[in-house]
């Protein structure tokens, strides 16, 4: 099929060399006074207008005798839009087109020897450009042949086609586990003008997928999408997510499986997969019953496979299969969460193929088609016992002590109204690269729980353990999950995240993804933002990435455009000793709290730590928290950062507890126990967001401090402990409230409860 389209154009390139010739050898003639009635002494200008790409016409004409230049004109311009020197001529479009869409074009000749125009430009002829080429939907099809001795099994790729078109056909197998891998370095088939091709020469009983491109006379050439292509045929494999299932290949690309044998076809219909609708293990197990094969011995001429599929891209993973009739283990373990299956059977001897849908259930064999594919649920999590359940007593195999339940906060991460609950455990046990156990800990987050007394009713849970002991080797003990906070930080709510039609007020309260700031022992603290499931598939949650996937500091760990917000550690360094400048970890968490101190509408997270030296609020926005900036006080505890503030938002400063009197800079307290407590006083305080108008009243909450071993007086043992309440100013002086609620330049705790 390709040396016919080549030679088609090896033939257009011969006719433009032939006209180029003739004129040469009638210019020739008229030089030499040729006389007589062959030569038509008549220009009747075009002679052939036609579109050959959503772009561009040709234009074709008779040449005159001797002229070697003509004039193209359109209706509504006086000049020639071109004075091309052949008698063929490519061109974008010109000049208006009239209300149905139609461009005028016209010719004429120049004489040689007068020098005057030959021909009509009232002559003119209409033509509109091609549309775009497109084969998603019912502009394309791919249908099956029946088998036949000379094309065994074949399909018919069908497309609406342009007599100047040339398409290329590219076709491939999907594989069982649903995908499919395009070779756009050779086509299959290359056709002229044609709207239709057969691929023969296939596999019964498998399935095969195709595209086809249009490829123009101008050089351009439009993708399977109805869009112009300027870019290599394999960016059709990648989507805007970076994946083949959002990609133009995906959505514009047409199936269809060959006629299976019909010995095969039977053995597949009269055969059943099983599984169960709960597993209590991390290893379901399914059965296999294949029609006319009761041995279970393993040694059938029918290979049974199941296939995990992706709730993103409907892909298949494979994760067991067997001969014949008989029982199918997962050879992977399975989170606790809940999956759909879908079966493969295969004939050893041909290889055809056929998908069987998984019969959830023993007692009613009846399937249905993947669009309605049951879920199965997993509940185990301590490995493959019956027991486990989906609350584990331990993690890890159980080593260590765990400190389940040292810290425990409620939310809704996945922003669907029903309660998700999460664990801290501490000491988990990991065992790093050296083989030493690290008390690295873990939190566990359970989704979705309804109700205390039945497992059933949470079927999804989450692992989240971080690892920095490549920044810090001593942090391999981090400790996770010593203190959890719960919060909506960036303020990604219904109007957001695309809610259910009928919300569960669950939570008796509006919808919002949750995030979770999450304290360890070693210092850093983590925060983890919330993301709603889409479209019913369980992809939302805490956006956890891996236990080395994080950013450090950020100023802008969201991106409000995309909605994707990056995990994020929280870690600040103090001198701890200021002689030999010995540097630390601040241990971050002790105390949390949150509130809009700003009143910008986004609510912040006020944070202590166990030296009880100061406190870190981290700015909420649209992108997420915002790192607090550095501070130096007069005892030389260095509060260092590696970060600037975030896009459109100033950082809140450092809240120091050191000072030599309440009210100086330096800090507010003596530094014992300053931290100790915190707490948030809503809706306490109102000002302007301009003073000098006062015409847009703001309402902001209160930071409240507890410093349990403030001294009030220079007596020593007269520590009685004080309750400061801080807001943010703009001025060091404190003469004025932000305008601004993005500048807070400094904290205002003037304000404090004494016994």
């Amino acid at each position: 099929m390709k040396l016919g389209v080549k030679s088609k154009f090896i033939s257009n390139g011969l006719l433009q060399n032939f006209s180029a010739l003739a004129l040469l050898v009638l210019a020739g003639c008229s030089d030499l006074g040729f006389q007589g009635g062959v030569i038509p002494t008549n220009f009747n200008g075009i002679k052939t207008l036609q579109a050959i790409s959503p772009e561009s016409f040709q234009l074709y004409w008779d040449p005159y005798p001797g002229s070697s230049q003509y004039k193209v004109y359109v209706a509504d311009l006086n000049d020639p839009i071109s004075r091309p020197t052949f008698n063929t001529f490519i061109t974008p479009p010109a000049g208006k087109p009239d209300d149905s869409g139609y461009y005028s074009f016209s010719v004429t000749a120049i004489d040689p020897v007068t020098g005057l125009d030959q021909g009509s430009r009232s002559n003119y002829g209409k033509v509109k450009l091609l549309d775009r080429f497109n084969f998603t939907g019912a502009n394309g099809s791919v249908d099956p042949l029946p088998a036949s001795p000379a094309t065994r099994h074949a399909i018919r790729v069908n497309w609406n086609g342009k007599p100047t078109v040339n398409y290329q056909v590219y076709v491939t197998e999907r594989l069982a586990s649903g995908a499919v891998n395009y070779n756009f370095l050779a086509s299959n088939a290359s056709v002229l003008g044609q709207g239709s091709v057969e691929i023969e020469g296939l596999i019964a009983g498998r399935e095969y997928c195709a595209l086809v491109v249009a490829n123009y006379l101008d050089g351009t050439r439009d993708g399977p999408n109805g869009q112009k292509l300027t870019s290599p045929l394999s960016s059709l494999l990648v989507g805007p997510g970076g994946g083949f299932a959002d990609s133009v290949a995906i959505s514009s690309q047409h199936c269809a499986r060959t006629v299976a044998d019909q010995g095969f076809d039977s053995i597949v219909k009269g055969s059943h997969i099983y599984v169960q609708k709960a597993s209590l293990s991390n290893f379901p197990q399914f059965f296999a019953q294949v029609f006319q094969d009761t041995t279970q011995d393993g040694q059938g001429t029918v290979r049974v496979s199941i296939y995990k599929v992706d709730p993103v891209t409907n892909l298949g993973t494979l994760i067991g299969s067997s001969l014949g009739t008989g029982k199918i283990s997962s050879n992977q373990p399975l989170p606790a969460s809940k999956y759909k299956f879908f079966a493969m059977f295969e004939d050893v001897a041909t290889g055809a193929q056929e998908k069987k849908e998984v019969v959830v259930g023993t007692t009613n064999p009846v399937e249905v088609d993947e669009t309605q594919r049951p879920w199965v649920y997993v509940r185990g999590l301590g490995g493959n016992t019956p027991d486990s359940g989906n609350y584990p007593s331990k993690q890890q195999g159980g080593i260590g002590s765990q400190k389940i339940g040292s810290s425990v906060a409620v939310g809704d991460f996945n922003c669907d109204g029903s309660a998700d609950i999460a664990v801290g455990l501490p000491d988990s046990i990991d065992t790093l690269s050296d083989n030493r156990p690290a008390r690295i800990g873990r939190v566990a987050i359970y989704y979705d729980v309804t109700n205390v007394n039945s497992i059933s009713a949470t079927t999804r849970s989450q692992i989240i353990s971080f690892d920095i002991s490549d920044l810090y080797p001593e942090g391999r003990d981090l400790q996770l999950g010593t203190g959890l906070f719960v919060g909506n930080f960036n303020q990604d709510t219904l109007s957001t995240n695309n809610p259910p039609v009928v919300p569960d007020t669950n939570l008796n309260k509006p919808f919002a993804c949750d995030d979770l700031a999450i304290a360890s022992g070693y210092g850093p603290l983590f925060v983890l933002y919330g993301k709603r499931d889409t479209n019913g598939i369980p992809n939302g949650g805490l956006n956890y990435l891996g236990p080395k996937s994080f950013v450090t500091n950020p100023s802008a760990p969201c991106s409000p455009s995309t909605g994707i917000c990056q995990p994020s550690m929280y870690k600040y360094k103090s001198i701890t000793d200021p002689v030999s400048k010995a540097v630390s970890l601040v241990k971050l968490g002790k105390a949390m709290t949150s509130g809009d101190y700003d009143g910008d509408g986004y609510p912040d997270l006020a944070v202590s730590s166990s030296a009880s030296t100061g406190v870190w609020v981290l700015r909420g926005s649209e992108y997420g928290l915002i790192a607090p900036t550095a501070y130096t006080d007069t005892h030389g505890l260095n509060e260092t950062l590696e970060t600037s503030s975030g896009p459109g938002h100033q950082s809140f400063p450092y809240i120091p507890g050191y000072s030599t009197s309440p009210a100086s800079s330096a800090g507010w307290a003596d530094g014992l126990g300053f931290g100790a407590s915190l707490g948030t006083l809503h809706n306490a305080y109102y000002d302007y967001v301009s003073n000098a108008v006062k015409n847009t009243q703001r309402i902001r909450d209160v930071l409240l401090i507890g410093s349990s071993s403030y001294q009030q007086t220079a007596v020593a043992d007269n520590r009685v402990g004080r309750v400061f309440a801080c807001l943010p100013k703009t001025q060091a002086n404190g003469a004025a409230f932000a305008d601004d609620s993005a500048q807070s330049l400094a904290w205002d705790c003037n304000h404090f409860i004494d016994p």
